[in-house]
């Protein structure tokens, strides 16, 4: 029963009961006496296996709280929707944080998914996702299990490079500790440029003095 990331209890094999869900769903099921939120069924009469279940209504949400918080930011992005967001996140904490862990990631995730104190801070999550971009993987024309195509990567990529970038102009009116991790992630993994090796090194190393 190990813990995942978000500090839940993931349970595996015949433990888990995951076999009862789809009897539950065959069998006459009866309310219990004096709870009326709770059901009773048996769902196997020669082992008397009994499950008890409580009964909610549940409500779907007309937005779900991360498109309204946590990537508000990119509601201007073409083809950056909140599925591909957590594509190009994955990819940064498969392929990125083992080898640096700038970040906590369960500090960050918690951020990104619950708004746990609050959303993720708008440059860090547009530079992670940023690298991100560097480590899909395409099926043909796209990336793998999606519907974006190279092109359409290539312009979420500037995109979110433009907006990780604004950093640089307001890093010294931005006192956090997500702007240092801000900072070092574009040092080290962002290309800035176009082409010009020179000018390319001239702005890492303008980031890198920036972040002392």
């Amino acid at each position: 029963m190990p813990l995942n990331d978000y500090g839940a209890t993931r349970y595996i094999g015949s433990s888990a009961g995951a076999h009862l869900l789809d009897a539950f769903k065959t069998h006459q099921r009866y309310r219990i006496s004096g709870q009326r939120s709770f059901l009773l069924e048996n769902i196997n009469l020669k082992n008397e296996e009994l499950v008890i279940a409580k009964a909610k209504d549940v409500q779907k949400p007309s937005v779900h709280p991360r498109i309204t918080q946590s990537i508000k930011v990119f509601q201007d992005i073409p083809g950056l929707d909140e599925e591909f967001v957590d594509h190009l996140i994955e990819a940064y904490f498969i392929f990125v944080h083992p080898s640096v862990p700038v970040l906590n990631k369960l500090s960050f995730l918690q951020q990104y998914y619950y708004q746990n104190p609050g959303p993720p801070d708008e440059y860090l999550i547009s530079t992670i996702c940023a690298i991100g971009v560097s480590f899909m993987f395409f099926d043909g024309d796209f990336v793998a299990g999606t519907k974006v195509d190279r092109r359409t990567l290539n312009s979420i990529y500037r995109h979110l490079l433009d907006k990780a970038t604004k950093i640089l102009g307001i890093a010294h009116h931005h006192p956090q500790i997500s702007t240092l991790q801000t900072l070092l992630l574009l040092a080290i993994f962002i290309t800035i440029s176009a082409g010009d090796d020179d000018e390319e090194a001239s702005m890492h190393w303008m980031i890198i003095g920036t972040v002392r």
